[in-house]
């Protein structure tokens, strides 16, 4: 089992909502898959629609910045967010991210200390 810190798996659970999200709303997509794994110590998570797709080079409306915040949630946890679309053929979002190592992400997790009385 994977074990992350707190504000890391806060960030990659609002990245995986806000990709579901726009496949839901704008995609008109039959099918969407995620797919996660850990090989060499990075973590990689790939959402995948068949929907309609969009032209990424061109710029989004200013009224929707849900690509540019999931960018941000990714580089403010140390990974990498491609996103590959094609009009008519459905969009690709993955994510890579280096993970610590094991000892630092437990020390991460543990409880603080509390005085005893």
């Amino acid at each position: 089992m994977l074990v992350l810190p707190p504000t890391t798996e806060a960030q990659l659970t609002r990245i995986l909502q806000e990709a579901l999200a726009n496949a839901q709303q704008h995609s008109g997509a039959s099918t969407v898959t995620v797919q996660a794994r850990v090989e060499r110590a990075t973590l990689y998570i790939t959402i995948a629609d068949d929907g309609c797709g969009f032209d990424p080079s061109v710029p989004p409306d200013p009224h929707h910045f849900g690509l540019a915040l999931m960018r941000e949630r990714a580089q403010a946890i140390g990974a990498r967010l491609h996103i590959e679309s094609t009009r008519g053929r459905g969009t690709r979002i993955s994510l890579e991210m280096p993970l610590p190592p094991r000892k630092e992400m437990e020390h991460e997790q543990e409880p603080p200390a509390h005085p005893r009385g």
